[in-house]
């Protein structure tokens, strides 16, 4: 998938489907989601995962940090891209894994926990150094850091996750100017 045609569903398509469990992927099967976050698995029944998404329709991003059985370091891009090509993307808090995927031209989120105002400073700086096409914030239920993150960094898209459980807080990210929330939430899937 161009960089493009990402930011362009994702304005579209504010809701992304995060899966915990293997089981999860029956769920999204008749939902008209394009883009799943794959916050487990491991390196056995990843491919298997990703083709039953792909072959839904649905780009999936694995969170390449919470992936079992391989090392959480730059050559996980590379494996990627030989894996899955540009049909797969990569969710990551890791600079080193997004600055690799970013040559690579994969998709790539960068997760950011913004936990008190030293990591905020420290996550801009990292952010503005490694462009990632898009940022997921943690916990999202923080529209105030979301305002400011998009004041600093207005080109790229802001993702909310992390204890979304209702529709007034997708609104809430939504009018702080993300572009989309990440939930587990099932019934937060079809809004």
């Amino acid at each position: 998938m161009r960089k493009s045609e990402f930011l362009e569903t994702l304005e579209v398509s504010p809701i992304i489907a995060a899966i915990k469990k293997e089981e999860d992927l029956n769920d999204l099967a008749d939902l008209d989601m394009p883009f799943v976050f794959v916050l487990s698995s491991d390196i056995v029944r990843l491919e298997a995962i990703v083709k039953k998404l792909q072959k839904q329709g649905k780009f999936p991003f694995v969170h390449t940090d919470m992936l079992t059985g391989m090392a959480s370091n730059p050559i996980l891009a590379e494996y990627f891209y030989k894996k899955f090509g540009n049909s797969c993307g990569i969710l990551t808090t890791k600079k080193a894994i997004v600055e690799a995927a970013v040559r690579k031209d994969i998709r790539v989120v960068q997760r950011v926990f913004l936990i008190d105002s030293i990591s905020i400073e420290a996550n801009i700086r990292s952010l503005k150094k490694n462009e990632p096409d898009a940022i997921e914030v943690m916990p999202g239920v923080i529209p105030k850091e979301i305002r400011s993150l998009k004041k600093e960094m207005p080109h790229i898209p802001i993702i909310a996750g992390g204890l979304i459980e209702t529709k007034q807080e997708i609104m809430e990210v939504l009018k702080a100017g993300g572009v989309a929330v990440s939930t587990t939430e099932k019934n937060l899937w079809t809004l």
